[in-house]
């Protein structure tokens, strides 16, 4: 880092925009990939959650499908 002991907004700009750059990389380092387990293990882990989560709906869809059909009945009734 160059120090600035001062001078105009042309001269001092270029060191300023470096200065908040170095800062900003220096805050927020590139993420690495997870490595290779992890994923496939996460993607098996959702696909489990996801087919437990529809069947649960699924469930719930069958159940209020007899209530309306017997709601029905007993309104034609």
């Amino acid at each position: 880092m160059r120090e600035i002991c001062g001078g105009s907004y042309s001269t001092i700009g270029p060191v300023l925009r470096e200065w908040k750059t170095e800062r900003e990389t220096a805050a927020h380092p590139p993420a690495e990939p997870p490595p290779e387990g992890i994923v496939e293990r996460l993607n098996g882990l959702g696909s489990e959650i996801w087919e437990r989560a529809s069947a649960i709906a699924n469930d719930r869809l069958a159940t209020e499908r007899v209530a309306l059909g017997q709601a029905r009945k007993e309104v034609h009734e």
